[in-house]
């Protein structure tokens, strides 16, 4: 007789399983990555007087674009 021992493969759900495993850890280092690079944007913006300045330029032109084109829907 010989010592010859013969499994089953795993079925595939099991496999997918352990395939995806490290894709899991992957994601999550992107996502650490992609908040850490938005939080220090946020932070250029807020610091920097230019920046800043820039920025509400920005938002005050929209909300005047926004007055001036749908105000008369507000009454």
């Amino acid at each position: 007789m010989s010592d010859l021992v013969v499994t089953h493969p795993a079925p595939r759900s099991v496999r997918r399983r352990l395939i995806d495993r490290g894709a899991v850890s992957a994601e999550y280092a992107l996502l650490t990555v992609g908040t850490i690079t938005f939080g220090g944007v946020l932070l250029k913006i807020i610091t920097d007087e230019a920046m800043r300045n820039q920025l509400l330029q920005i938002i005050l032109a929209i909300i005047k674009f926004l007055l001036s084109n749908f105000g008369a829907f507000a009454g």
